[in-house]
């Protein structure tokens, strides 16, 4: 609903798809409560938020999420929970998300491995360098024939985010989509 009222041609005149995006979001917060709600609006508006570099929107968007709402222990809700964390310069409030997503059962091996990139980043930045070598290691011993996992993801699997930090080779970057 939201994707299709922002983008609709006959709307020129409101603000730009983000703004009327989150200003929906923001009008029906009651769609949050419920758990199909939750689960559709906040992935979704996560992910726009992200793309529109606000990752502070990301996080409030999250925020609304109940406790308890399944989509929380979602790869891609922890995924952007922890990127925006990150983006936010809260280095150690990513660390959480990025654990559990790399322990998640319902995260496949690339997004396992974008855990751990991610938390070599993460503890990088907070000085942790035991732990970035622990999880440098894990890439390392799980990496195959081609020497990296990311490296076979293909644009359309792609992270969203990339960090700097993560140990990825500048001449990689290009591949990878950015918010």
């Amino acid at each position: 609903f939201a994707i299709l009222q922002s983008t609709n041609p006959g709307h020129r005149d409101e603000p730009p798809p983000y703004a009327r995006i989150n200003a929906l979001l923001q009008k029906h917060g009651k769609l949050f409560e419920t758990e199909r709600g939750a689960h559709a609006l906040t992935l979704l508006g996560m992910r726009t938020a992200l793309w529109a570099a606000d990752p502070a929107g990301a996080l409030r968007i999250a925020g609304r999420v109940p406790p308890i709402s399944a989509v929380r222990a979602e790869p891609d809700y922890l995924w952007m929970t922890a990127s925006a964390r990150f983006l936010t310069r809260d280095f150690a409030g990513a660390e959480a998300p990025l654990v559990e997503l790399f322990a998640s059962k319902g995260a496949d091996r690339k997004r396992k491995a974008a855990a751990a990139y991610g938390l070599c980043g993460v503890y990088r930045k907070l000085g942790n360098h035991v732990e970035q070598l622990r999880y440098a290691l894990w890439l390392r011993s799980n990496a195959g024939e081609g020497g990296s996992l990311i490296d076979a993801w293909g644009t359309e699997d792609a992270v969203s985010v990339y960090w700097a930090m993560s140990g990825r080779s500048e001449e990689h970057t290009s591949e990878l989509q950015s918010p």
